[in-house]
């Protein structure tokens, strides 16, 4: 049965998606590949910022890498040393390096669609609406000072075909370069088993939700238990993107959305 939760767990580490400061709900958590991949559904907001919580669920003896990919653009790449116990604890990763003093602040932003045909068939599209992040466990051999940083260049929003994505409305984009100083060491290290991978795809609230519908088990109480279930998870997402809005009206709002479900599932 599909599990919803907040994060995603695999082969001793936990990876999360912040928006805001406040922890994305995971749905339609599902593992492949053995215990090496593991991936779900969360939502999306149009121009929120967002941030990768990455955490090992137990001290181990080796260090590990973690590359981040946003709509398949590499945008992160870290070495995790094994220093006094940290690597145990969490790490929140919240933006990519365009230069050795400047970063960008990771957000959701608006996806700009075109019935223009040379848009169509575009590679850079395939990989949208996907944050996918690798850790990879290593042993340092050396460390090595006097090396620039790694900078990552900021992919150019271009417009998609209507065609190539449909039911994504939104894409990754990225925040206005602050200054900020980094650290001029590299590490020369050896691998050790395979690499894990971790893929969150992201829907606005509204899809996602009848993606995690149409996904649930077939069968009236199955079904019916399910929706119960996100229909509460919902309720709580509401009242933390309306805090204005009194709370009866997320509830009136998730009772209307719910109640469509017997008859129309969209799936993005």
């Amino acid at each position: 049965m599909t599990n919803v939760h907040d994060r995603l767990t695999c082969s001793g580490f936990e990876i999360s998606i912040k928006v805001d400061g406040i922890k994305s709900t995971t749905y339609s958590v599902q593992h492949t590949q053995g215990d090496e991949q593991a991936s779900c559904w969360i939502s999306s907001e149009a121009d929120k910022e967002f941030s990768i919580v990455l955490c090992r669920k137990a001290f181990e003896e080796y260090d590990f890498t973690a590359e981040i990919f946003l709509d398949g653009h590499k945008a992160v790449y870290y070495v995790f040393k094994n220093e006094t116990g940290r690597t145990s604890g969490p790490r929140t990763i919240s933006c990519t390096r365009t230069s050795p003093t400047e970063v960008r602040k990771f957000a959701f932003g608006t996806l700009e669609l075109t019935d223009d045909d040379a848009h169509l068939n575009m590679p850079s599209a395939n990989s949208i609406g996907e944050i996918k992040v690798l850790i990879q466990r290593v042993k340092t051999t050396s460390v090595l000072s006097g090396f620039a940083p790694k900078v990552f260049d900021v992919p150019n929003l271009a417009k998609v075909h209507e065609r190539s994505k449909k039911g994504l409305t939104h894409r990754i984009q990225y925040g206005p370069a602050h200054q900020r100083s980094a650290s001029h060491r590299s590490y020369k290290y050896e691998r050790y088993g395979r690499p894990i991978t971790f893929i969150f795809n992201y829907r606005p609230l509204r899809r996602s939700i009848l993606f995690l519908s149409a996904s649930a088990p077939t069968g009236s109480t199955h079904q019916k238990c399910y929706r119960q279930r996100v229909m509460y998870r919902y309720c709580i997402h509401s009242q933390n993107m309306f805090k204005n809005v009194y709370q009866v009206h997320s509830w009136i709002l998730c009772y209307r959305l719910m109640s469509k479900m017997d008859h129309k599932m969209l799936v993005p």
